[in-house]
């Protein structure tokens, strides 16, 4: 074959592959746009749906939680702290339990456990202090909670008995509670714990 012969030749192949390609791109490229757009709509429905069985869950916790016994302080942990925490927003990930925290006592370092550390973006961002359900909120339990917030330079700290819970906000010199809520009313209060201690 001549060079002649052969440009003719390659000219005409260049053509082909120019229309097939050009087919290939009428065809497919809608299709591609369409299942996108399909798929699209499939994530923004599951998303909804997702939001809306976790709401329900929510709310049939927020039923059952009036009616829950605790044994001991465990049970208050696992059956209340663990799910509200969750139901705020939190992941698995955000959750930090018996958390050593070195504390100033005079001229020593002490290392007690805070029962819960809560991370925000990595970092903590408030403690919870667990009590049994039949012990009561007193002073002492503010101040233990209190210095593992101190030790930790939060701002702030919760405390509850599974019977009612209380946020703080720690200062320099007073303390003040921010939220006090009975367990049977934390649905009428859902707004102002998610803004409190939320995670978004």
């Amino acid at each position: 074959m001549t060079p002649d012969e052969v440009t003719p030749l390659l000219f005409c192949c260049f053509s082909i592959l120019l229309l097939v390609s050009a087919t290939i791109n009428l065809i497919l490229v809608p299709l591609f746009i369409s299942q996108n757009r399909k798929l699209k709509t499939t994530r923004d429905r599951l998303s909804l749906l997702s939001a809306s069985a976790l709401e329900d869950m929510r709310l049939q916790w927020l039923t059952e939680l009036p009616h829950h016994t605790y044994r001991n302080e465990l049970e208050i942990e696992v059956k209340f702290i663990y799910p509200m925490l969750r139901f705020l927003g939190y992941t698995a990930n955000d959750l930090q339990v018996r958390v050593s925290v070195p504390i100033q006592v005079g001229r020593q370092t002490q290392t007690p456990a805070a029962d819960w550390v809560i991370l925000k973006n990595g970092r903590p961002f408030f403690v919870i202090e667990a009590k049994k359900h039949n012990q009561e909120l007193s002073d002492e339990v503010l101040a233990q909670a209190r210095s593992y917030a101190y030790g930790l330079n939060l701002n702030l700290y919760v405390v509850t008995n599974g019977r009612t819970l209380e946020v703080y906000s720690r200062g320099n010199e007073n303390d003040s509670r921010v939220l006090h809520v009975p367990i049977n009313e934390i649905d009428s209060h859902w707004h102002n714990l998610k803004q409190l201690i939320g995670k978004q």
